[in-house]
């Protein structure tokens, strides 16, 4: 499976270089739908699909034929969409910032039922826990947030095989008290072997 950092609307890049060689993918958020009036993001067959990020109107990326959703269990891999900006107060409401960037506190505690009770192998976010951050990205500030602190609460209650997210535009793969953490950066990709052995 290719898993594909933030594309922040570079959709020329993302189709002709980033999933142009990959019979299926999953890009990771930040994709940058619903940026511009009318929305240009690529509709691509059914095994090429998307998480919303921070940086993604959710009203449009609900609407797209390639969105995951904001909450997604599929098989053993678990896919939740959503994070936090940091530099909200810098951004305009409704034009490249959207007040239910993060899902709302019901819907968190939704997705943390559910993964308590499916123990996924794979989960795939834009954002990861808290404590992750405050490990993986020491010479960067963390700010507390609903999303990493709702993610946090699913590490503690279940140390999946491998997670996999994007947001922080770097590439780290780390293991983590059992759990391989793949940060995939901004206009880059992992393809990385999900089957299960």
């Amino acid at each position: 499976m290719r898993f594909i950092g933030d594309v922040h609307g570079q959709f020329d890049d993302y189709v002709m270089r980033l999933v142009a060689d990959a019979p299926e993918s999953i890009q990771v958020g930040d994709f940058g739908v619903g940026f511009r009036e009318v929305d240009e993001s690529p509709r691509l067959g059914p095994t090429h699909s998307f998480l919303r990020g921070n940086h993604d109107n959710p009203e449009v990326c609900r609407a797209h034929p390639n969105y995951i959703g904001d909450i997604c269990l599929d098989g053993d891999m678990f896919c939740m969409s959503g994070a936090f900006s940091i530099d909200r107060d810098l951004r305009t409401v409704g034009i490249d910032w959207w007040p239910d960037e993060q899902l709302s506190y019901q819907s968190l505690n939704t997705a943390i039922d559910l993964y308590e009770q499916a123990k996924p192998r794979i989960v795939v976010t834009h954002d990861c826990p808290a404590t992750v951050a405050k490990t993986l990205f020491r010479r960067h500030e963390y700010w507390p947030n609903a999303t990493s602190k709702a993610l946090d609460v699913m590490f503690q209650l279940h140390k999946p095989e491998i997670h996999v997210f994007g947001h922080w535009h770097m590439n780290i793969d780390q293991v983590i008290l059992g759990t391989r953490f793949v940060c995939v950066a901004a206009n880059d990709y992992r393809d990385i072997d999900i089957t299960k052995r």
